[in-house]
């Protein structure tokens, strides 16, 4: 059975209005939650069919307010997801972690890596990952604060930017700040602007910083696919079972 139609078969299923995300379905959420825990290379050792089901016995704990098994849930995949990664890159600026979760908008959380992961993910279902807009604070707007890492690294020129997919603007461009702030050595961080269309017609997001030779330095992320149309490439990443 495919992703998505797991995902619908689900739909719903052990959900509860506490565990869905922030602006996604029922079904969506499901997915969403699915591919943040298990990159494809997970799905392929345990079997998409297995770490799906996990999932929806994870929301179940949750339905059922049993935090603790929550915790023991999550707690007995990582020791099996820490023993098949041990000989993984560990994420870096090289290697970016394919997904993070946020509970301020100002720090990322890495599943399986993040001390404590399985309390912030608690967290994350319980208020539907929804966080207060940086950019619309005035309307007390909230924002799904999930971003997953679609390619690239270190991001130093455009040929190697780094690919955000995230729900909206805010998300993409915190999730920017998250990779630079866990990853890059700073003395200082500086200008933050959008280039582009290239004569390809690619554009990315700049950042500048001054690293702790003093040395200024660029990051680049490529926006070409979600500038202006985030939550469609975010949906459309959701959908995609490839």
């Amino acid at each position: 059975m495919s992703e998505v139609a797991a995902a619908e078969a689900h739909n719903g299923d052990a959900m509860t209005s506490t565990s869905l995300l922030h602006g996604l379905t029922p079904r969506d959420s499901i997915l969403a939650l699915h591919k943040l825990l298990f990159r494809r290379s997970l799905q392929a050792h345990f079997g998409a069919d297995h770490t799906f089901d996990w999932c929806i016995a994870l929301l179940k704990t949750l339905a059922a307010e049993d935090h603790a098994g929550f915790t023991a849930h999550y707690n007995a995949m990582a020791a099996q997801v820490r023993a098949l990664t041990a000989t993984y890159p560990r994420p870096s600026i090289d290697h970016p972690p394919p997904a993070m979760i946020s509970m301020d908008m100002l720090v990322g959380a890495i599943p399986w890596i993040s001390p404590l992961f399985d309390r912030c993910l608690l967290q994350f279902l319980l208020t539907g990952g929804a966080v207060p807009d940086p950019l619309r604070q005035k309307t007390k707007a909230n924002v799904l604060a999930l971003a997953f890492v679609l390619s690239g690294g270190p991001g130093e020129r455009e040929d190697t930017a780094i690919r955000i997919c995230a729900p909206c603007p805010s998300t993409r461009v915190a999730a920017e700040h998250w990779i630079m702030r866990a990853y890059l050595w700073r003395m200082a961080e500086g200008s933050h602007y959008a280039l582009g269309p290239t004569d390809d017609l690619r554009t990315f997001s700049l950042h500048t910083y001054t690293d702790l030779s003093g040395r200024k330095r660029n990051i680049y992320f490529d926006t070409t696919a979600s500038f202006g149309r985030e939550e469609a490439d975010f949906l459309d990443f959701l959908h995609r079972d490839k």
